[in-house]
């Protein structure tokens, strides 16, 4: 579980401080274009820290992780980046796999999460017994090994499509291992009621 007071930075990107509001949560800085953002929760905030990125050439989710990887973070997680609009949903996988080489990058949601993992690397995904995970080759085929799982991988081919599909944790950690490719890791808590 994530616990806020782990965190090293935390950033609420534009509207998504409205929510931190909400919640009673206290955000070191919030950045973006700020065309989301309401003027109670920018009144709510007045010592925070409002760094003005009103460049067009990026979301606001992006505009986050260029900001945390500037000041030195090399593990971040993205709150809500899953839900809304299906272009934003896209765009925040795909940072997953653009940034992937420089920094592990975890979008959590309340009924599971997404990663990536790129070649010659691996990772372990804290999962519950009967979590669902799939593991699925982004743009080209990628050789994966696969331990924890109902059906463990060694050292397979995946090839873009629906092989990799609702894999089980029966082991935790789940560990992902990818020689060549990239993958994209979506797991679903076996808990989790809409």
């Amino acid at each position: 579980m994530l616990e806020l007071s782990d965190c090293v930075l935390f950033i609420a990107a534009d509207g998504a401080a409205d929510h931190a509001d909400s919640f009673g949560l206290l955000p070191d800085a919030i950045l973006g274009d700020f065309d989301s953002l309401s003027d109670s929760t920018r009144a709510a905030f007045p010592a925070i820290c409002f760094v003005s990125a009103p460049s067009q050439d990026a979301a606001d989710s992006e505009k986050a992780v260029q900001y945390a990887t500037e000041h030195g973070v090399d593990q971040i997680v993205l709150l809500g980046a899953l839900g809304g609009r299906l272009d934003h949903t896209l765009a925040n996988l795909s940072l997953l796999v653009r940034y992937e080489p420089t920094v592990d990058i975890t979008i959590l949601e309340e009924w599971g999460g997404a990663a990536a993992v790129g070649p010659m690397r691996s990772r372990q995904f804290q999962l519950t017994l009967g979590d669902t995970i799939s593991v699925l080759p982004i743009m080209n085929a990628a050789v994966v090994s696969l331990k924890g799982t109902k059906w463990p991988l060694s050292h397979e081919r995946l090839e873009p499509g629906t092989r990799g599909v609702s894999n089980v944790a029966v082991s935790n950690p789940v560990e992902v291992a990818v020689e060549d490719g990239v993958v994209l890791v979506v797991w679903s808590f076996a808990t989790y009621q809409p």
